[in-house]
């Protein structure tokens, strides 16, 4: 994965030292065929290398980093698209579809000439945004060619959620999205803040009746309740057992299979908390003085779900949920 992440870095084309293309072709990838910037809303930068070696064609979109990636996102509607083959209908985020199926018109030559005739195998990647559209752009592409049996695998690194319920379970064969912690961007949906909503009228409830009434204001509502989960707060009323009736409150009231619910795709390769433990090695020659070397080991735990779980059906009031979608939080987990 730490490969692949560096992979979907790149497209944010920032890296300090070399170009991309020195870069690609240090990795293998000996020619860089396009890298398109148009800075337009709906349309999302990408570039796409050739490693002949491996017989693979890397397709990699840039996340959000501009005023027209933020327009992009933010055109979140769920609206329906039928794919072309299978005639299978999805919900899908409006933008990032819209994104998708432009960047595939663009890529249709290479495709179908390239592609499709050398049996190249492709690999899809992103991160954020770039995550959502490579994932989009896979499972459209799947469906299209599928009786080229075209080899294709996607890997998207903080995906917002961009696809309904059956959709999402649908492609875990070949779309795999990383999630780093308490990340909010795959949380990002509607039915979470439902989810949230709903867990924070049971806490006040809750706290109402002890007698330790909930802010009214949302903002200071889920702070106070950031601040009682993070033990900075003193609740009685709210013990784990209570937090935990809360959130199944919340998510009965979601209809998974609602249109209007949006999902991250795919298989989910979730890093969770990380852990430090000291290793010591004995440098010391025979009957000599020198010190004992010492190495931090950093673990990460990770567990195997897909965007439906519900390890990714709340918004985690963490004090990271930001930091931890950056790219050096990604990182530094894998």
């Amino acid at each position: 994965l730490d490969r692949l992440f560096e992979f979907a870095d790149w497209a944010y084309d920032e890296l300090p030292d070399v170009t991309l293309d020195e870069a690609l072709k240090q990795e293998g990838y000996t020619t860089l065929v396009r890298h398109d910037k148009p800075g337009i809303p709906g349309y999302v930068s990408h570039y796409v290398a050739l490693n002949v070696a491996e017989k693979t064609v890397l397709i990699s979109v840039k996340g959000t980093s501009g005023l027209e990636d933020f327009i992009t996102d933010v055109c979140a509607t769920s609206v329906n698209t039928t794919l072309p083959v299978s005639q299978t209908t999805v919900s899908c985020h409006e933008g990032i579809l819209l994104s998708s199926q432009r960047l595939i018109a663009d890529l249709e030559e290479i495709i179908q000439e390239w592609i499709i005739p050398t049996n190249y195998k492709v690999i899809l990647t992103g991160h954020s945004l770039g995550a959502g559209v490579a994932a989009l752009v896979g499972i459209l592409l799947n469906d299209r060619f599928a009786k080229n049996n075209l080899d294709l695998k996607v890997y998207a690194f903080a995906s917002p959620p961009v696809i309904d319920y059956d959709g999402a379970l649908a492609c875990q064969s070949y779309v795999t999205t990383v999630v780093n912690k308490f990340d909010i961007i795959p949380r990002a949906s509607l039915s979470n803040v439902v989810v949230l909503l709903e867990f924070l009228k049971y806490v006040g409830q809750t706290l109402e009746d002890s007698g330790q009434p909930l802010p009214k204001d949302f903002l200071n509502a889920t702070q106070y309740v950031y601040n009682i989960l993070a033990k900075k707060e003193n609740a009685a009323a709210l013990d784990a057992e209570e937090i935990v009736k809360g959130m199944e409150q919340g998510f009965e009231k979601v209809k998974l299979r609602d249109p209007d619910h949006l999902y991250v795709p795919g298989r989910v390769i979730h890093m969770m908390q990380s852990s430090s433990t000291n290793a010591t090695t004995d440098n010391a020659d025979e009957g000599s003085s020198e010190a004992t070397e010492t190495t931090i080991m950093t673990t990460t735990e990770v567990q195997v779900i897909n965007g439906t779980s519900k390890a990714l059906r709340s918004i985690e009031l963490e004090a990271s949920l930001l930091t931890d979608h950056l790219s050096p939080g990604y990182r530094s987990s894998i």
